[in-house]
C-alpha cells in the first residue's frame, strides 16, 4: 500500500513538473514571438525603388509652311522629384493607396519640342512584387517602331533587354531620326525631321516618407 502511495506522488509530481515546462515553454514562445514582430523589419520596407521612362519627342521644319503645320501643346506634368534631397511630389496620389507594400514606382511621360509643339505630361505608377516587366517604344520611322523591355529584378537592378544593366544613379537612351511628310492645316504637303529619344533612368532607392502629395 505505502509503496503505491509512493507510486502515485511520484507520478503527481512529474505531471507537475509537465505542467510547469509546457508553461514556460508558452510564455518564451510569445515573448519571442512578440519581439520578432516587433523589431523586425524587411529590408527597404519604408523604401522604394524609383525608375523613370522619359521621351521626348524635337521636331523640325524641313519644308513646307511652318504657320500652318499642326502645333501639339501638352500640359500635364502629374509629378516632380528633386534629386537633391529625394523627394517625389505626386498630384494624382497614385502612390498613396497601399504604399506600405510598395516595391517601386515607375514615373513615365514625355515632351513635346521644337515646330511641332511644346509641353509635358507624366504619370506614376506603383508596383507591388518583383520582378517588374515594362515594354515600350519608340519610331524609327514613318511606320516602325523599335521596341524594347524592361526588366526590374530588384531594388538593385533594372536590365535593359536582357543586356544592359542599370543600377542606382545610371540610365540609357535609345535615339532615332527620321523624316516624316504630313499635310498642313491647309492640305498642303510638308516635311518634318523628328528626333526621338528615350530615356530610362535607375533614380535609386528613395525613402517612403518623402513622398509628398500636391494637388
Amino acid at each position: 500500500m505505502e509503496e503505491i502511495e509512493k507510486l502515485d506522488r511520484k507520478r503527481k509530481n512529474i505531471i507537475k513538473l509537465s505542467i510547469i515546462i509546457i508553461i514556460a515553454f508558452l510564455i518564451c514562445a510569445c515573448y519571442g514571438y512578440n519581439i520578432t514582430e516587433n523589431s523586425y523589419k524587411p529590408p527597404h520596407d519604408n523604401e522604394y525603388l524609383f525608375v523613370e521612362i522619359w521621351h521626348n519627342v524635337h521636331g523640325k521644319i524641313i519644308t513646307g509652311n511652318s504657320s500652318a503645320i499642326p502645333k501639339h501643346c501638352v500640359d500635364s506634368p502629374m509629378y516632380s522629384y528633386n534629386l537633391a534631397n529625394k523627394t517625389l511630389k505626386d498630384r494624382l496620389s497614385h502612390t498613396l493607396y497601399y504604399i506600405n507594400y510598395t516595391k517601386a514606382i515607375i514615373g513615365s511621360g514625355g515632351t513635346v519640342t521644337g515646330d511641332i509643339g511644346s509641353g509635358s505630361a507624366s504619370d506614376l505608377k506603383p508596383y507591388f512584387q518583383f520582378p517588374i516587366i515594362v515594354n515600350s517604344s519608340l519610331s524609327i520611322n514613318e511606320t516602325e517602331k523599335f521596341s524594347y523591355s524592361i526588366i526590374i529584378e530588384s531594388y538593385e537592378k533594372l536590365v535593359i533587354n536582357q543586356t544592359i544593366v542599370l543600377y542606382e544613379g545610371q540610365n540609357y537612351s535609345f535615339e532615332s531620326n527620321y523624316t516624316k511628310q504630313i499635310l498642313d492645316k491647309n492640305g498642303e504637303p510638308a516635311t518634318i525631321f523628328y528626333h526621338e529619344t528615350e530615356r530610362i533612368s535607375n533614380i535609386g532607392i528613395w525613402s517612403k516618407s518623402k513622398i509628398i502629395y500636391q494637388l
